[in-house]
């Protein structure tokens, strides 16, 4: 594979990052696994970019939480979800993506994910910064932050701009998504997947503003490993190992690549025969098919623009012997 190629497949590994951002990825050295790459900015694809605000008022995770709920989307995700609940930490930017049936679980999932956050990194959450709805300004959520020891902020009616971190996470995250559904024309029903693995990407190749290091590294403190990175959307080969099988009949199933494990090292595939997406690592990933296909693609356009020509050229002459030998038979 040429370099050139080569470039083209970690952009839409990478969830269609632009040429700055994987420039200045692969420069600082910030994410291990990526080869070296031709990135001279030739490339171009459908994903847009966005300035990023470069204002940071703390001084350590955990310091800061934003948080707001995506509106209801109007497809209901394979899993039966329709709300987004995105959180991030300030200092580091780091994210995290829930899924949610209604409203009504949002209290019970903020709660459980900023024990586990405390837990994780052994310091308090000091500030929470959301929006006045009802799934964030309610007793049971005021009760905890309360308990915590948390204070609750609110941004004022009608302004966003107020919690603008988690507002641009939200489009950052809901653009790269649905670059990555549209580059494979998959189903709107899996926007759940495509917004999870997005999130993922995010995470470990953005790196922070005014820093050297990606969001990854300031809050895991290590560098993020991008080698089992894959084509979201791509053509994938599952072992057929979960169910009995007779000594001729077809040792995998086709599949679709749809993100990663957040509990376990595996991947996460879409069964095109069961209608399932399981966990697996015994999976083999093409990421080159629709690189085969738009190749193939050209070589019929070529062959059939050739055929056009041939047509055009051979045509004249029949039609005008056909004209005389009418001509003929008409005098005679």
């Amino acid at each position: 594979m040429i370099r050139s190629d080569q470039t083209w497949i970690w952009h839409k590994k990478l969830g269609h990052v632009s040429m700055r951002g994987l420039e200045k990825i692969i420069k600082n050295k910030a994410v291990v696994g990526i080869p070296d790459l031709n990135v001279n900015g030739n490339f171009f694809c459908g994903g847009s970019t966005h300035k990023s605000w470069k204002g940071c008022y703390t001084n350590r995770v955990l310091e800061l939480l934003h948080m707001d709920l995506m509106r209801p989307m109007k497809t209901e995700s394979h899993g039966g979800k329709r709300y987004v609940l995105v959180v991030v930490v300030d200092y580091s930017r780091y994210t995290w993506v829930c899924f949610l049936q209604g409203k009504t679980d949002t209290v019970e999932i903020c709660k459980n994910l900023c024990l586990k956050l405390q837990r994780e990194k052994g310091k308090k959450i000091t500030r929470i910064r959301s929006d006045h709805g009802k799934e964030f300004d309610n007793e049971g959520f005021n009760s905890f932050c309360l308990l915590e020891g948390i204070q609750h902020e609110f941004s004022a009616p009608i302004t966003p701009q107020q919690n603008g971190v988690v507002e641009r996470k939200n489009r950052t995250l809901q653009e790269m998504a649905c670059v990555m559904i549209h580059a494979k024309n998959l189903p709107m029903c899996f926007w759940a997947e495509a917004v999870n693995i997005a999130c993922h990407i995010h995470n470990r190749v953005t790196i922070r503003t005014g820093m050297t290091v990606t969001l990854y590294e300031l809050w895991k403190e290590r560098k993020p490993n991008v080698k089992y990175f894959h084509v979201f959307g791509s053509t994938c080969y599952i072992l057929a190992d979960r169910e009995y099988r007779q000594k001729w009949d077809a040792r995998s199933e086709q599949g679709i690549f749809l993100g990663y494990s957040q509990n376990s090292w595996a991947y996460r595939v879409f069964n095109n025969r069961s209608g399932n997406v399981i966990e697996t690592i015994n999976v083999v990933i093409n990421d080159l098919d629709s690189a085969v296909k738009q190749m193939n693609d050209e070589e019929d356009d070529t062959s059939n623009m050739s055929e056009a020509r041939i047509i055009c050229v051979i045509l004249p002459p029949l039609n005008l012997q056909l004209l005389t030998l009418l001509s003929r038979m008409s005098i005679g």
